[in-house]
């Protein structure tokens, strides 16, 4: 029994276990410490990760400018034709969708219309650019970016986006058009009403958007440009016939 205890004590003040007790004390401190930190200056970390997914170029005056995003995207783009500060509004036409095929929700490019005539944006400052295949995803977006900059070789144009998504659009642009007609381009990241890059953890919409970013980003960065993929529209007849043979006895 006494000869067992000595051992036990000479193993505890063993000089070989030191280091090994030593690291695993600097390792509770920190983590200790970044537990502190992350509680003490949560709000400045919070605000650096949205600075991170904004790009906001406002310096340049342009000719053009293009809505890619509703809302509040909408009174920004009023703002700079009523200042002076943008001669032309454009957007990019979409396939209409299911609902819009059958009238229960306006198309983008009708919605579009009436957000800026209800601005008192003139119908002739107003102006549609071509969608090609499913221009509901970024890459297509930027395909027709880069086809109407072509076409217009002397024109600059101002990209009003989600303040949150403008990081990962000025990334696809970058990836998708050339270093010539991407100095062309501004991008404007406007600020949500209800929430911004301050406060955006306090909203559950802003949680819910700065998530959506970050994915986007990723995916954007890991999996790289999506194959341009013509999608057939939406034929209401054919499908209440489709739906008729499926619930025929």
């Amino acid at each position: 029994m006494i000869i067992r205890r000595n051992r036990t004590c000479m193993k505890r003040h063993d000089p070989a276990t030191y280091p090994s007790r030593g690291r695993r004390r600097w390792r509770r401190w920190v983590v200790g410490g970044m537990i502190v930190a992350a509680v003490v200056f949560h709000a400045t970390i919070l605000r650096w990760l949205a600075r991170t997914l904004i790009v906001d170029d406002t310096r340049r005056t342009v000719d053009d400018v293009l809505v890619l995003d509703r809302g509040d995207c909408f009174d920004r783009a009023a703002e700079l034709y009523h200042a002076g500060l943008a001669s032309r509004l454009h957007f990019i036409e979409r396939p209409a969708k299911r609902l819009e095929s059958l009238g229960v929700v306006p198309s983008w490019g009708s919605l579009c219309n009436a957000e800026l005539k209800r601005r008192r944006v003139s119908p002739r400052a107003i102006t549609a650019i071509p969608g090609i295949a499913d221009v509901n995803d970024t890459w297509q977006m930027a395909r027709c970016t880069r086809a109407w900059l072509k076409d217009h070789p002397d024109d600059t144009v101002r990209v009003l986006c989600g303040r949150f998504s403008s990081g990962g659009i000025r990334y696809v642009m970058s990836k998708t058009l050339a270093v010539d007609d991407l100095d062309r381009v501004v991008f404007c990241g406007v600020p949500n009403l209800r929430y911004d890059e301050s406060n955006w953890w306090q909203s559950r919409a802003g949680c819910r958007e700065i998530v959506a970013a970050l994915f986007d980003q990723a995916y954007f960065r890991l999996h790289g440009e999506d194959s341009a993929v013509l999608i057939q529209p939406f034929d209401p007849d054919a499908f209440e016939r489709g739906l008729k043979l499926t619930l025929a006895p």
